[in-house]
């Protein structure tokens, strides 16, 4: 529905005619349609389990795996368009989003906390700036360049951050 109408067009009357109950029913179950949308988005969220694989490479990867499934889904892209542009013009759903992503971010965390422990991460490392570059890459690639998300692509991304953009070690750099 955010999708079709946009941030001002989704609304509790629109929202309980959907779904066939009264208006009442929505702001008792859920408040606002802000909690409705927020709803939403904590099921997309459940879709992507948080792999524990026993390497940082795998685990990675599986959780890669599982984002571009959900971000194959053209309906998905459409909310989550919608519901990052609304969130710019709506400080109460903002704040709401944010407390969701935090929550689904410090389950992702514990991927690296435990690389962290196995030694599969250096300890100086950065672990959100890398969960904010997995992520980043495939909203670039689908929300801005509207490239498709290939099957390899989970594993391209993972090995190429984990290995870094630098030189091979041995190998000589001209200069």
């Amino acid at each position: 529905m955010l999708a079709e109408h946009g941030w001002r067009g989704t609304t509790v009357e629109r929202v309980a005619e959907r779904a066939g109950i009264a208006r009442s029913t929505v702001y008792r179950r859920h408040g606002s349609v802000h909690g409705v949308l927020l709803l939403l988005m904590g099921d997309i969220y459940a879709q992507v389990p948080v792999p524990d694989t026993g390497s940082l490479r795998n685990d990675l990867v599986a959780l890669m795996r599982e984002v571009v499934s959900v971000w194959r889904d053209r309906a998905h892209v459409q909310y989550l368009s919608a519901l990052v542009a609304a969130q710019h013009e709506n400080a109460e759903l903002a704040r709401a989003y944010q407390q969701q992503f935090e929550h689904r971010r410090a389950a992702t965390s514990a991927i690296i906390a435990r690389a962290l422990e196995r030694g599969d991460l250096s300890p100086d490392a950065d672990g959100d700036l890398l969960l904010d570059l997995l992520a980043g890459i495939i909203a670039q690639r689908v929300l801005l360049r509207r490239m498709p998300l290939t099957d390899d692509l989970p594993e391209r991304i993972t090995d190429q951050l984990l290995a870094g953009f630098g030189p091979s070690p041995g190998r000589h750099r001209p200069g």
